[in-house]
């Protein structure tokens, strides 16, 4: 709903692209890995990853959320780094 509207907002300049991962490391306590990207057809589909939130496919919390646009997250050495962590609703 909020990616429709982004995309409404910006007149079809850049649209929102939602990409989930799978996570299988057995230490992670999320399974579940959804990628939040703004592309620009535009620019030959140049996409950036705005942020990413992870979950468990079970249960609606915790969630984590790592946000790219804080600080620069251009590491590789796959260490998740969560900026916000919500244990419930509020």
């Amino acid at each position: 709903m909020q990616a429709k509207l982004f995309e409404k907002k910006v007149k079809g300049e850049l649209f929102i692209r939602l990409l989930k991962i799978n996570i299988s490391d057995n230490k992670s306590k999320y399974s579940l890995g959804t990628n939040f990207e703004i592309v620009s057809p535009s620019l030959d589909n140049y996409s950036y990853t705005l942020f990413t939130v992870y979950s468990r496919v079970e249960t609606d919390y915790p969630i984590g959320i790592e946000c790219n646009y804080l600080t620069d997250k251009s590491s590789t050495d796959d260490v998740l780094t969560l900026d916000y962590e919500c244990n419930n609703e509020e």
